[in-house]
């Protein structure tokens, strides 16, 4: 199984960008007319209910050459804006904000299709809601490689909206629209280390896999595979778990389907549990293709608390290990992230790093090979 170890990089939030901070006020009577009409305004100037708009504003300052469209009853005409040297970032944006890196690669690129932000099509309250995540550019329209359909599973102990960002974070990342899946779970991630570390790998599993999230990574991915697409998943901690559960049972349903469909319903074939040599040999190659079927499906995961054997054959995993993550260490059995340092709860940190963004721009082009297991550093 090739290893392979990758910088730490940059910090995890833009607003540590060493860049001097400048302030400057978008003033209504300085703003210009568009000349090509109205410009989709960026949902994190003035919260997710941000409607697009005719007039925008020209930010002055370092790094600023960028439109960004506002809407004046939203009261966005008079907020204050970050600038630092590579791009802006509207005050109070998450991790969903506008990212220094992102616009420096919209000027590289002409701007136009290139992600430097995402919106979300809601919020959710329940484990299980779903909610769409659409990446946009520097002009506040949609971008995105219109790749695979991917989800996101998030992890523990995250609010709704802390998931939002999260699913943010990485819809920027991967440039790609996502559905995230809320995990929705609360756990005491120092109790629950202590009691998993004597119980069986599935038990861990099954611990962290609540049914409604699951079910709903099972529906999303088998309707995908029901019709001859490929899927993506990127699950972060416990979202592995719930990822992993919902896979195994995608792989069940897609070998039961397949049996089933070995027996046409003619008199002259022998009908299931009519002739148990006939059962064996139809089971043996409904599981056969259940894993063909399953080599559609790729999953990424980000500090995966799931032990690596637990996933159904034929899944194209990649996971992503942070040096002293201790979730890790405990409940993904064969990933040891000890470098000698000892481990720690502070390591389990995955989303807005930028050397995790880098691993999910490689991993979208192919780079790494299923079975891979990528170890950053420390932060």
């Amino acid at each position: 199984m090739a290893v392979e170890s990758v910088s730490s990089g940059s910090s995890p939030s833009v607003q540590n960008n060493p860049e001097p901070e400048k302030k400057v006020e978008a003033q209504n009577e300085a703003a210009p007319k568009s000349e090509t009409g109205a410009l989709q305004a960026l949902p994190e100037v003035a919260g997710d209910s941000f409607q697009p708009a005719k007039d925008f504003m020209k930010l002055s300052g370092e790094g600023s050459r960028t439109a960004v469209g506002v809407d004046t009853a939203a009261g966005a005409i008079g907020a204050t804006f970050k600038v630092f040297g590579g791009g802006l970032v509207a005050a109070g944006g998450g991790q969903g904000a506008l990212r220094a890196n992102s616009l420096e690669a919209a000027s590289d690129a002409g701007d136009a299709g290139v992600p430097v932000g995402a919106t979300a099509s809601g919020t959710p309250s329940k484990p299980g809601d779903q909610v769409t995540i659409t990446p946009y550019d520097i002009y506040g329209n949609p971008a995105g490689d219109g790749g695979p359909k991917t989800l996101y599973v998030s992890g523990v102990n995250a609010s709704g909206s802390d998931a939002v960002d999260q699913g943010k974070s990485l819809a920027t990342a991967l440039g790609r629209e996502m559905t995230l899946t809320y995990n929705g779970q609360s756990v005491e991630w120092g109790q629950a280390v202590l009691s998993a570390l004597p119980l069986p790998a599935g038990v861990k599993r099954d611990m962290l896999s609540p049914e409604a999230p699951t079910r709903a990574v099972e529906a999303s991915v088998l309707e995908q595979l029901h019709a001859g697409k490929p899927v993506d998943l990127v699950a972060l901690s416990g979202g592995a778990a719930i990822t992993c559960t919902a896979l195994k049972n995608v792989h069940e349903q897609l070998a039961k389907e397949n049996f089933l469909a070995s027996f046409p319903p003619a008199p002259e074939h022998p009908q299931p549990g009519e002739n148990p040599w006939v059962d064996s040999q139809a089971s043996a190659d409904a599981y056969k293709k259940a894993e063909e079927q399953m080599q559609s499906v790729r999953v990424l995961t980000l500090g995966g608390a799931v032990d690596k054997g637990e996933w159904p054959p034929g899944v194209n995993l990649v996971q992503v290990a942070r040096k002293g993550d201790q979730v890790v260490d405990v409940l993904n059995h064969g990933i040891y992230t000890d470098d000698g340092k000892g481990s720690s709860l502070g390591q389990h940190t995955y989303v807005g790093c930028q050397d995790v963004d880098d691993v999910i721009t490689k991993w979208k082009a192919g780079e790494y090979s299923s079975g891979q297991v990528i170890t950053l550093e420390r932060l």
